[in-house]
């Protein structure tokens, strides 16, 4: 059977596990197996653990074995040459998995080849990999274990398809296959940048942009881009030798293994599958299925929308258009409008259906400008775009891990830089009024908002939920299905106009989102050419907003429904009409659990689709609740057809969590940040020996500031104040730079050396210390610099290991603590006496912080507030009617008869007379006497909260 599944899948090299088989009969076995060679690891288990069997034709080398591996280099056919593998069957037994990694990580240090490990692990990495069915899960200790492995080895997954838990009995067997990838057809034109830099380029724009051109602005521009597209291929092949066939040409280790790890857009013939679960062999195959798939999705209109008239519209959306937008709004399109929205575009952006970037527009501005301005403000004074203008690549994005049909890709689009300027500038103009027209629950796109508002007001809202005897409650996570790519035009252009835009602004929005064509990207080429007839596009600028201003519509529906009494309230949001929170598509109901409030909300949804075309999807919603008993959860799940959530859930990226965050909360959030600081590294196992390419993207304290996102992490790492407590200990040397990282006791040595570089001239700024380091030794450069002796000297102690670590010096264990980092870098003021009565063991945040803000006088009073500038229908105070409104000028009486309130409402009446209430916050904490009684403790701060809400 074995020997029968290696013949049918042209097997090289396989391992079988667990054989438990004597050795007396392993020989038996491997007799016959005519044409292969068996190498075996009985001699550290007594059990065969591990056959490896190799067919005669390959050659390997067999460099080590263990219990748990086999190690050996691979001689790869079809020109991929020698590579490292390492098969193994890991241990049941945490203990002895730790001894594997150990091994392993030896191994790793030692790793001059390309690197891949295959077998069985019995463990996983992170938590994705455990299948929870509905469980809390939290990483334990061998995760970690397998993780830190990981990282300190630089492996990451390989890209894989088939079943996604890999652990259980029902073994799907894993295989990994080397050939060449099957042809997906001729590739589109793409603009290089570095064309850029040949000193004859300038010329070829300028000669080719020169040459006379008839027709309209639009047909002008994109003759001159074709002529220079053909120029620019023989520009390609007779200055820089053709790039394509050079690339193709290449042979080296890197360039194979990098081809193979970082092609992303690289789709698997058999990854896709038909919705019917069919699988797709081939590439022509999978084009076809995406271009029925996205045909049917965006260059169909849905037949179950009815629409919405615009007066049924105008009379839900009663905040407008305000007038005094309307001018800035119509205004004439300026050229330096148009400037400045093409120069706010990224240069790196994927190259676009008529193959240019905005790089290169704004690189030969001062040639292309004329042509370019005269297309956009045709746009504007036509309404009118040419089929190649608004050409669209739908480029495939994965949603999830192991996406393997259409609906699990996200489509983006890919507009020409021309249309995406033209966007870019209507939708500059249109962000100016969204904050006049938008409900405050909607805080996607809106300036001023922000989507930490709904994440801190999501999580007041549902704290609690798991406490018995609150009243009945419930919040409801709405999916809606395929939302940007369903929205109905019409609904868009009615609801527009429902709002008062101009009918000149109603016009080019009309005709940017209802004359776009499409294709699909495959594998680096286009499938198929249609017109769209619904959706906006994500990828255009305007999009976004627009789908806030159609989101605007079912808000103002919701709370129409609960104003007439359809929607009953969440218990906390009736004081504030609250019935939703919103963030483009995120979509989070709050109501009271019944099941009339229940069916109203399904009745609105409903209506909403039927106009706009955003349907619910119930089988990707969840519902929440609290209050209510087991019987009754279940006959709302049945009711809605929507799933049973359990918190905390993901809310905007975030644990939605009832009781108190805990980090077990939000381990997935940090494994996707050091998922992100891990994609920042070129890994050693896409080409060790390659210290060029990845020397300056090593995280480490001198070349982070030299990486693609410099300027950001400047600012967020705070050198000055962190290097001081920064110190390595030298392994190999390769990660601490010599001259500017501590490795020595005196500091960097650019600053020791009084003579700077020229201590050493042969070691250049961005050296590192494995520059002085030979096979474990140090191994000076000449020198005649009289430092350089002494440094000599102080490097002598220093003991090389296989790895550089970076100690925390104020711990004298080395290790990093952020309670420590803070404790060394904050500032200390003077310590004052009322702390201990606002921060105590016990105290409500709320309450310590507003009695923080009353000692120092920072509450929003109202002379305060006169003085910020604030309109106020009356200045006076409302205890005293003076005429400054104070914190600090409450009477004797009034604060008595508000702490007689506190002392009730904390069931310490009797505490409340002969209190004497001074009229400065922190005297009055500083004077107070604790008699040991836990109601004591609380009375000043309530007293100062209950007297700040006054």
């Amino acid at each position: 059977m074995v020997y029968k599944f290696a013949q049918d899948n042209d097997l090289g090299i396989f391992v079988i596990i667990e054989t438990r088989v004597k050795e007396v009969n392993c020989k038996k076995i491997a007799d016959g197996w005519k044409g292969w060679y068996m190498f075996e690891n009985y001699q550290f288990a007594g059990n065969g653990r591990l056959w490896l069997m190799v067919r005669e034709d390959l050659q390997v080398q067999i460099l080590s074995k263990s219990a748990q591996f086999i190690h050996l280099l691979l001689n790869v056919p079809k020109g991929v040459g020698w590579i490292a593998v390492t098969f193994v069957y890991a241990s049941n037994d945490m203990m002895e998995r730790r001894l594997l990694w150990h091994d392993l990580q030896v191994v790793a240090g030692s790793m001059s080849h390309s690197w891949v490990l295959l077998g069985d692990f019995n463990a996983v990495k992170d938590i994705k990999e455990v299948k929870a069915d509905g469980r809390e899960i939290a990483m334990d200790q061998s995760m970690r274990d397998f993780a830190d492995f990981m990282n300190s080895a630089e492996l990451t997954d390989h890209t894989s398809i088939g079943c996604y838990y890999t652990w259980s009995n029902k073994r799907q067997e894993a295989m990994l296959k080397f050939g060449e990838k099957e042809s997906a057809g001729p590739k589109p034109f793409k603009f290089f940048h570095f064309w850029t830099e040949h000193p004859k380029y300038m010329a070829l724009v300028r000669r080719v942009w020169t040459e006379a051109q008839e027709g309209t602005p639009m047909e002008v521009l994109y003759k001159k881009l074709r002529s220079l597209k053909m120029h620019l291929k023989d520009f390609n092949r007779t200055k820089f030798g053709n790039v394509h066939t050079r690339i193709n040409d290449l042979q080296s280790e890197l360039a194979q293994v990098q081809a193979t790890l970082l092609d992303s857009d690289c789709m698997p013939p058999e990854l896709i599958k038909k919705e019917v679960d069919l699988r797709l062999e081939g590439v022509q195959e999978i084009k076809d299925e995406a271009i029925n798939f996205y045909q049917g999705l965006l260059g169909k209109k849905d037949d179950c929308i009815g629409g919405i008239s615009t007066s049924r519209l105008s009379s839900i959306l009663k905040r407008k258009v305000p007038h005094s937008k309307h001018q800035m709004l119509m205004l004439p399109i300026t050229d330096e409008e148009i400037k400045a929205a093409l120069f706010s575009m990224g240069n790196d952006k994927s190259p676009r259906p008529d193959g240019y970037t905005a790089y290169f527009f704004k690189h030969a501005w001062q040639i292309v400008q004329k042509d370019f301005t005269n297309v956009v403000q045709h746009f504007f004074s036509s309404g009118k775009l040419r089929r190649e203008v608004n050409s669209t690549i739908i480029a495939l994005v994965p949603k999830k891990e192991k996406a393997n049909c259409m609906r699990d890709f996200r489509p983006i689009s890919c507009c020409n830089v021309v249309y995406k300027c033209i966007s870019k500038v209507l939708a500059n103009r249109l962000k100016e009024v969204l904050p006049d027209i938008i409900s405050l629950n909607q805080t996607a796109f809106v300036q001023g908002r922000k989507i930490s508002d709904n994440v801190l007001l999501a999580h007041e809202l549902v704290r609690n939920y798991h406490r018995q005897g609150i009243s009945p409650r419930c919040a409801i996570k709405i999916d809606l299905m395929k939302a940007f790519d369903s929205l109905s035009w019409e609904f868009i252009l009615n609801s527009l106009e429902a709002l008062d835009f101009p009918p000149c602004f109603l016009w080019w929005i009309k005709g940017c989102i209802t004359s776009p064509y499409f294709s699909v990207a495959i594998n680096g080429t286009l499938a198929g050419y249609f017109p769209g007839k619904r959706g906006v596009r994500q990828g255009d600028p305007i999009s976004p907003y627009l789908f806030v201003i159609a989101m605007e519509v079912f808000s103002l529906t919701m709370d129409l429904a609960a104003a007439e009494g359809k929607v009953g309230y969440h218990p906390r949001c009736k004081s504030l009409r609250l019935t939703h929170l919103c963030f483009a598509d995120d979509l989070l109901l709050f109501t009271n659990a019944s099941k009339d409030s229940l069916v109203a909300i399904l009745d609105v949804l409903n209506a909403f689709y039927h106009w706009s075309g955003l349907m619910l999807n119930s089988e990707k919603s969840e519902i929440f609740t609290g209050g209510i008993s087991e019987d009754f959860v279940s006959d709302l799940v049945t009711c809605s057809g929507f799933k049973r959530g359990l918190l905390p859930v993901r809310y905007l990226g975030l644990p939605l969590v009832s009781g108190k965050l805990s980090s077990k909360n939000c381990e997935a959030l940090t494994e996707r940040i050091v998922e992100r600081i891990k994609s920042w590294t070129v890994h050693r196992s896409v080409d060790p020996s390659s210290g060029k390419v990845s020397s300056n993207m090593q995280v480490g304290a001198r070349s982070v500031g030299k990486s693609f996102a410099s300027q950001k992490l400047r600012e967020v790492l705070i050198k000055a104040l962190m290097f001081p407590y920064i110190r390595y200990k030298v392994g190999s040397g390769k990660t601490v730079s010599f001259w500017y990282d501590t490795w020595l006791h005196v500091g960097p040595l650019i600053k020791y050396c009084y003579r700077g570089l020229q201590c050493f001239p042969s070691l250049r700024e961005h050296a590192t210390v494995s520059a002085v380091l030979v096979e474990g030794q140090w191994h000076w450069p000449r020198s005649s610099d009289p430092q350089a002796t002494c440094i000599r000297d102080l490097a002598t102690a220093l003991e090389s290991s296989n790895q550089d670590r970076v100690l925390w010096t104020p711990q004298k264990s080395g290790q990093f603590s952020i309670a420590n980092a803070w404790q060394c870098l904050r500032s200390r003021g003077p310590k004052v006496e009322w702390g201990s009565a606002i921060w105590f063991d016990g105290h409500f945040p709320r309450s310590s912080f507003i009695s923080w803000l009353s000692v120092h006088n920072k509450l929003a009073t109202k002379d305060r507030l006169s003085k910020w500038g604030i309109q106020l229908a009356s200045t006076e105070c409302e205890f005293c009617s003076g005429h400054s409104s104070s914190f600090r000028c409450i009477s004797p009486t009034v604060s008595l008869d508000l702490m007689h309130i506190v002392c009730t409402l904390l069931a310490a009446a009797d505490f409340a007379s002969g209190i004497w209430i001074l009229r400065c916050a922190d005297s009055f904490l500083m004077d107070w006497s604790f008699n040991g009684d836990q109601e004591w403790y609380f009375l000043p701060l309530q007293y100062l909260f209950i007297l700040s809400k006054v």
